[in-house]
């Protein structure tokens, strides 16, 4: 019964990365707890390759993301941090070659339970192409025919 106790209210910190909604080639990195209990004292190792946010600046390695140094104090149930990364425009070869995973250690609420995940930041698994139009251009375009509509009752107005 306290097994399945601790199980139901433990915290589950996991991460990933995803493209944005108006461009594949912009990519962001999220952690975020699926679990159902708060997680504490979140630190990141990352282990294998690491590799340059951006290219021109070569001490801006992932390494030196902010959250990876610093860490996160608390994520509570379904909450998530999440960040622009990088632009693979120009290095999607580099990036899919590379082999970076992360270690992730974090405490329960109440620091009594220490737990610990790897995650592989996986360049591989992005989507390529999109399928559809992203939504930022659907809206776009719909603003740019409310637009026209407008006008054109203002010039009928005159």
């Amino acid at each position: 019964m306290e097994r399945s106790e601790e199980s139901q209210m433990r915290p589950q910190v996991a991460i990933f990365l995803i493209q944005r909604d108006e461009s594949l080639s912009l990519i962001d990195l999220v952690v975020a707890n699926y679990g159902n209990g708060i997680a504490r004292n979140i630190k990141f190792q990352v282990l294998g390759t690491d590799f340059f946010i951006d290219p021109s600046a070569k001490e801006r390695s992932i390494k030196s993301f902010r959250i990876f140094k610093n860490g996160i104090k608390t994520l509570g149930p379904g909450q998530k941090y999440q960040a622009w990364l990088l632009s693979v425009i120009g290095r999607v070869d580099e990036l899919q070659k590379g082999r970076t995973n992360i270690r992730i250690s974090y405490e329960n609420a109440d620091g009594t339970k220490k737990y610990s995940d790897s995650y592989r930041l996986d360049f591989k698994s992005l989507p390529e192409h999109q399928l559809g139009t992203p939504a930022m251009y659907g809206i776009q375009q719909s603003l740019e025919k409310i637009s026209d509509s407008l006008e054109k009752i203002e010039r009928g107005s005159k």
